[in-house]
């Protein structure tokens, strides 16, 4: 029996199989290939729209709108530019609220938006720090 849920999984199958095997053989880097990851990315997206409920898709976009709120609060306050970049090094809730002369449940539950969203990342209970997308957001105009 035909199912047309079951053809688009397996279209999605093939695709991400070809991406896989393009990766294991070193001609596909998803680190520099724009296109596959723009591929893979539409894929994932695809799984998204066919596996959700429509009431589902109502919660993801509050997510993603949370997400977008707590991003551009980032931005106004220039918060990514108080946490301190590079490998090792974060900063604590308090100590950013601190340097934002913010509400310090305010800023953890907003830094709490970003880390779930992997922009940022946590450190332990209290601490968090850059990814590499969000030192990106440092220097938006530059990528540095």
């Amino acid at each position: 029996m035909a199912s047309p849920v079951a053809d688009s999984l397996d279209d999605m199958a093939d695709r991400l199989r070809i991406i896989a095997e393009g990766i294991r053989a070193g001609s596909v880097s998803l680190r520099f290939d724009t296109a596959q990851r723009m591929e893979l990315a539409q894929v994932a997206d695809n799984l998204t729209t066919l596996a959700t409920h429509p009431a589902d898709q109502i919660q993801l976009q509050a997510i993603r709108l949370s997400h977008i709120a707590a991003l551009r609060l980032f931005h106004q306050w220039r918060a990514f530019e108080k946490i301190p970049p590079g490998e090792g090094s974060s900063i604590t809730y308090a100590e950013l609220a601190g340097l934002l002369d913010g509400d310090v449940s305010l800023i953890t539950r907003i830094c709490r938006i970003l880390v779930a969203n992997h922009t940022l990342r946590a450190i332990g209970s209290d601490r968090l720090a850059h990814t590499e997308f969000s030192e990106l957001l440092i220097h938006p105009s530059t990528g540095r």
